[in-house]
């Protein structure tokens, strides 16, 4: 099967990049073509072109025409959509929060697969989609690739915040002093902020407790670090065998009503951490989050969406309804963006003009410090001068005060 995979940006790593990654590789080790689309190309797009798989910003450069369309985050996937008439879409959704995972509809979107059932209910009242055409597909790994896990320490030691959000600065106050108090030596990893890691598995072998959500906490847990689910926003709970289930259908994120923990609370949960607890947890990662099984699920959905693909007549009026429906969806966003481009750039002439004026006040004081000690050389010869330097500070101290 030829597999065309779009993708919002594949500049850096993230959680969506790393899943297309997977993705490639397991669906040619199955003997399937894929192909990659996404306007935002550089070091993702060119570790995927080192492997040989066709990587492109410009749809009719495409080596030849897929059978289906894997569709993550709407731009590109509607883009798909219109360059290759009569080519059938599933769309992979893949959070709630950013812009690029809104959900397009077009009537050539046949599945939907999202990270959990809770997450499809969201879906079809807000889109109006069949619950039949729902699937629930959570976050998966190539197991090989954290395998084996290591042993759960005795006594937590280091720990890492990993998030590509910049936190919120009372967030690492309170990790740090946390983990300060516990003697866990606490790091902020800075490449993670800048999409710099490509590999992530030093930095979970290096550290005992992982400050993550997502696919960060996925990995870190199916390489047998503890994770705390805390985000850029809010602490979050351990993971332990109690609750490790209910968070995997939130994909090992906060649901968006919740609160978060205190620090005391987590501070609690880290003083109860228990090795034989954070193995089970593990164990648990690695029995329900195996690549294998999710890429059988996908394969079983792209074959369906095909085969029904195939008793359908295409309707263009109802296409192209849908496509209009978009872009005018997209309006708001688009005039969003305006008035950001035009505060940036009236925030790029404050600054200019900021810059001006320090730089003309730093002038008049190294003026000033030369007459001041012009000045005071003047003011040390004789009593002329004394009687002078008087008269003339006198009359200095009366023109400051007029000009006040």
């Amino acid at each position: 099967m030829k597999i065309l995979i779009t993708n919002h940006s594949l500049r850096q790593r993230g959680g969506t990049q790393s899943v297309v990654i997977d993705l490639c590789r397991l669906l040619r080790k199955r003997g399937h073509d894929v192909m990659i689309f996404s306007a935002r190309l550089g070091h993702i797009s060119e570790l995927l072109t080192d492997e040989l798989f066709p990587v492109v910003s410009d749809l009719s450069r495409l080596p030849m025409r897929p059978d289906i369309i894997h569709g993550q985050h709407h731009m590109e996937t509607m883009a798909a959509l219109l360059a290759l008439p009569d080519v059938p879409a599933i769309c992979y959704i893949h959070g709630i929060v950013p812009l690029q995972e809104r959900v397009a509809v077009h009537p050539r979107i046949l599945r939907y697969i999202n990270l959990s059932h809770n997450a499809n209910k969201r879906v079809i009242l807000e889109k109006n989609i069949p619950p039949e055409r729902m699937s629930a597909l959570p976050n998966f790994l190539r197991l090989e690739h954290f395998s084996p896990p290591k042993t759960a320490p005795v006594k937590l030691r280091s720990a890492v915040f990993c998030s590509r959000i910049p936190p919120r600065p009372w967030i690492l106050e309170h990790l740090r002093r946390i983990c300060e108090e516990r003697g866990i030596t606490f790091h902020q990893e800075l490449d993670w902020v800048k999409g710099n890691v490509v590999d992530p598995l030093p930095i979970y072998d290096r550290h005992d407790l992982v400050f993550g959500t997502g696919r960060t906490a996925l990995e870190a847990l199916a390489r047998g670090c503890a994770v705390s689910t805390t985000d850029g926003e809010m602490l979050g709970p351990l993971l332990t065998p109690d609750n490790v289930a209910a968070r995997r259908e939130i994909n090992l994120s906060r649901a968006i009503w919740e609160e978060g923990l205190a620090a005391s609370e987590l501070a609690a949960q880290i003083d109860a951490y228990q090795p034989a607890a954070q193995t089970e947890t593990t164990a648990f990662i690695r029995q329900h989050a195996d690549a294998e099984s999710a890429i059988d699920q996908l394969v079983a959905l792209y074959e369906a969406t095909v085969e029904e693909w195939k008793k359908h007549t295409p309707d263009p009026v109802l296409e192209a309804a849908a496509a209009s429906d978009y872009l005018r969806a997209l309006i708001p966003f688009v005039e969003r963006g305006q008035r950001l481009e035009r505060y940036q750039s009236e925030n790029k002439h404050l600054r200019s003009l900021l810059s001006e004026q320090t730089k003309a006040c730093q002038r008049s004081e190294k003026n000033l410090a030369r007459l001041r000690s012009a000045w005071e050389s003047f003011r040390s010869h004789g009593p002329f001068h004394r009687w002078f330097t008087r008269k003339l500070d006198r009359s200095i101290r009366n023109f400051l005060k007029s000009k006040k």
